[in-house]
């Protein structure tokens, strides 16, 4: 039993390095967590010491900085994933020109070999290091169809690997390769024009949702909370019915903020991807913004009452 469970976190493990290794970076998984786990401890010492120097009176005293830690977790798997998407959307970007290219070279005689090296020495950005691995196994003896697989499944872009499976199938029934590289670049090209269309139609409306959840809402939130705690511990000294004491109006706002959050974190992923689960990762660094900036508002609100003062 502790032999097969040994196997399977191994296998995760093994799964987990090779998903970071397409974001490029030039420290290992293992370090990485690290230093991000060193990050979150600083975070917190930062974020608290920062509470007290600004004398915080707020229930965001102690949500800063707790929040700041799971915040800085969370990019454990954030970071890679934003690396990782980065590099897959260049590859997708890519592709189109290097299949061309690939074409254009067979074309005019040359060998898929001589064709790999012209677009490992050209400026495709990722693609160009991925081409580049692919020739190095081409030359160390493995076949075409295994370097092309491979490349693709190196790649992590859906687009290439079905590109890569209509290749391989061409090859095998005969196909003018130059041909169907060319046929596949045109239908790649189309297919990405349509994702930056549908790019181009979400940005305002996914900017929108940030712009608000995260700067507007939580400012204004702080800034009047300021006032009305000025408000009523005025009418407190003057033995009126405030009592200066906002501690569960503040809590509530707090937590409207953390939900509204989410679900804008939610809402943009649907909007610009059609699905919310690679949006889940960020929300806990989302809040952390929200949660600053509302302090923030609150804190300017108050300096600007003692200036008036």
């Amino acid at each position: 039993m502790d032999e097969q469970e040994e196997t399977f976190f191994q296998k995760k493990w093994k799964e987990l390095e090779e998903f970071y290794a397409g974001t490029g970076y030039g420290i290992s998984l293992r370090q990485f967590i690290m230093l991000m786990f060193f990050l979150a401890l600083v975070g917190v010492v930062l974020t608290y010491a920062l509470t007290l120097l600004l004398r915080v009176e707020s229930y965001t005293r102690v949500m800063l900085p707790l929040v700041s830690f799971f915040s800085m977790l969370s990019l454990i798997l954030g970071l890679p994933l934003y690396m990782r998407n980065s590099r897959v959307s260049k590859i997708d970007s890519a592709l189109p020109d290097v299949l061309k290219h690939i074409s254009s070279v067979l074309k005019a005689g040359g060998t898929i070999e001589s064709a790999l090296e012209e677009i490992s020495e050209s400026d495709y950005g990722p693609m160009s290091a991925v081409v580049s691995t692919g020739l190095k196994h081409l030359r160390e003896g493995k076949t075409v169809d295994d370097v092309i697989i491979e490349m693709a499944q190196g790649s992590g872009s859906k687009l290439f690997k079905r590109t890569a499976k209509i290749i391989i199938d061409s090859k095998k029934s005969g196909a003018g390769l130059s041909e169907v590289l060319e046929a596949i670049a045109g239908n790649t090209r189309d297919i990405m024009h349509i994702q930056r269309e549908r790019l181009s139609r979400t940005t305002m409306h996914v900017s929108f949702l940030y712009i608000t959840s995260l700067v507007l809402v939580p400012f204004i939130f702080g800034f009047t909370i300021a006032i009305i705690k000025f408000i009523s511990t005025g009418m407190a000294a003057a033995n009126m019915s405030g009592n200066g004491n906002l501690g569960n109006f503040d809590l509530l706002l707090i937590v409207f903020q953390m939900i509204l959050v989410t679900l804008s974190n939610i809402a943009a992923g649907v909007i610009s991807e059609g699905k919310y689960e690679n949006k889940l990762i960020y929300i806990p660094f989302m809040i952390f913004i929200a949660l600053a900036v509302y302090q923030g508002g609150w804190f300017l609100g108050q300096t600007m009452i003692k200036a008036g003062g």
